[in-house]
């Protein structure tokens, strides 16, 4: 038996998941464009991935800007993106690119977290490059906005995160 690397290994510090989360709704984009063969499941992946991302980054901004957030980390997704716009003065248009994709790529992962009989039809037609390609680059978007907005700068995805490995 191969043994794992990690094995005997600490990392302290911070993972930025979203971040991860975002590199892996871009690499199933990136493999539905390439290749047909499983191309719906592909594309599936990368938008339900996007919906990851983007709750990831909400509660990753929270806990910078509420102590508390541990009460608020049960909110709805809504309802986290409402609290942290209010609280870095952020006005969001979701008439609007890139936050009109908000509610598309949430109601998106609910109908496959919550799949009911007969509902795959109405899934199944999001299941596109096109439809995956503009959710990765309206979830940059909306991040970048929201990051910059409370005082992070414009480059939320450079860093995967920061950590000092050691051992046990």
């Amino acid at each position: 038996m191969q043994k794992n690397w990690l094995d005997g290994v600490i990392s302290d510090g911070e993972q930025f998941t979203y971040a991860y989360l975002y590199q892996c709704a871009q690499f199933m984009n990136e493999q539905a464009e390439k290749i047909e063969d499983g191309r719906f499941y592909n594309c599936m992946s990368s938008i339900i991935f996007c919906a990851f991302c983007i709750e990831a980054y909400l509660n990753r901004l929270g806990e910078k800007l509420f102590p508390f957030w541990k009460e608020l980390e049960q909110l709805k997704h809504s309802n986290k993106l409402e609290i942290i716009c209010q609280q870095i003065n952020l006005f969001i248009d979701k008439s609007r690119s890139p936050f009109q994709s908000y509610n598309e790529i949430f109601k998106f992962r609910n109908l496959i977290a919550h799949a009911k009989l007969g509902e795959f039809p109405k899934f199944e037609k999001m299941c596109t490059i096109e439809h995956a390609r503009k959710f990765i680059t309206d979830t940059q978007d909306m991040i970048i906005a929201i990051h910059e907005k409370a005082g992070y700068g414009k480059f939320p995805f450079v860093i995967m995160g920061s950590s000092e490995w050691r051992k046990r």
